[in-house]
């Protein structure tokens, strides 16, 4: 059967695959500063705390050779995911699929804060990254033009704040009360 007579499926799994694209650049974008912290929190422990002044040392193309390790190290996670996937494992895949997703995530937004000027000597990564910027810019002006983005953006930064007022409150003194008594 040819692509002809299966217009059907494009439009069946477009929606749906889309979804998961603006969700998945939505994570990166939400979560790039505070998985960033998180993993310079832990390059910090003792045992990868030489990794972080390793890394200073490098040259720009071993920089660039080390930031790509992680993307394509990751492939075989991602496929392992969607093997479980289907072979009945859903949730397994998910979880798999989600972790790695963390992982490379976190792992790439450190490296990336470490070598940012050794990687932008490079003359074709220095023009992907401004190009990639642009693109990033036009697509946040049409994003802000729309009222369900808008929507959407207000109703998060009201559920932060919400959040964020909650910490200070009673089940914040209340779980600092039993962290203290277990120790």
């Amino acid at each position: 059967m040819d692509r002809k007579n299966r217009p059907w499926v494009r439009h069946l799994l477009t929606p749906p695959l889309m979804l998961a694209a603006a969700v998945l650049v939505l994570f990166e974008e939400m979560a790039w500063d505070t998985l960033r912290r998180a993993a310079g929190w832990l390059a910090r422990r003792p045992p990868l705390c030489w990794v972080d002044p390793w890394i200073a040392g490098l040259g720009p193309w071993g920089t660039l050779a080390l930031f790509l390790i992680p993307a394509a190290g990751l492939i075989p996670v991602k496929l392992a995911a969607v093997w479980l996937m289907g072979s009945g494992h859903p949730l397994a895949g998910l979880g798999v699929l989600v972790a790695a997703k963390v992982t490379g995530t976190a792992t790439a937004a450190h490296l990336y804060a470490i070598g940012q000027d050794k990687l932008l000597t490079i003359r074709w990564f220095a023009w992907t990254h401004a190009k990639a910027l642009a693109l990033h810019t036009l697509v946040h002006d049409w994003l802000n033009r729309r009222p369900a983005w808008v929507w959407a953006v207000a109703t998060v930064r009201r559920v932060m704040q919400r959040i964020r007022t909650l910490r200070g409150g009673w089940l914040s003194r209340r779980w600092r009360a039993a962290r203290r008594s277990v120790r």
